[in-house]
């Protein structure tokens, strides 16, 4: 996955959290 495109984003916040928490859930 693309992890610079979600760092660009203005929003890279929310999606990096959101990541953070799909890993853990994973």
């Amino acid at each position: 996955r693309p992890r610079k495109r979600y760092r660009r984003r203005a929003g890279h916040r929310q999606y990096y959290t959101r990541l953070r928490v799909d890993k853990i859930v994973s």
